[in-house]
């Protein structure tokens, strides 16, 4: 299931939410941002979800801001 595919079924989320990936060779998570990267964040609107998870974000007031993780789009 991809984020396309859950707001297709009418998923919502009653809190901010974050698209991103993990780059195992960087050791990083890696955000898609619509305004930064919209081709980036379009891949990750379209790769498979692996988890989904809160975090603290440090730079927002220790808020919990919801993450979906997708696959790396740029490994096979």
């Amino acid at each position: 299931m991809t984020l396309n595919d859950m707001l297709d079924q009418d998923i919502e989320f009653q809190s901010e939410v974050r698209l991103c990936y993990y780059d195992y060779d960087k050791d990083e998570r890696i955000k898609a941002d619509w305004v930064r990267d919209p081709g980036l964040y379009e891949s990750c609107c379209n790769a498979e979800v692996r988890y989904i998870y809160t975090d603290k974000e440090k730079e927002e007031n220790g808020e919990l801001i919801i993450y979906i993780e997708v696959r790396n789009p740029f490994e096979d």
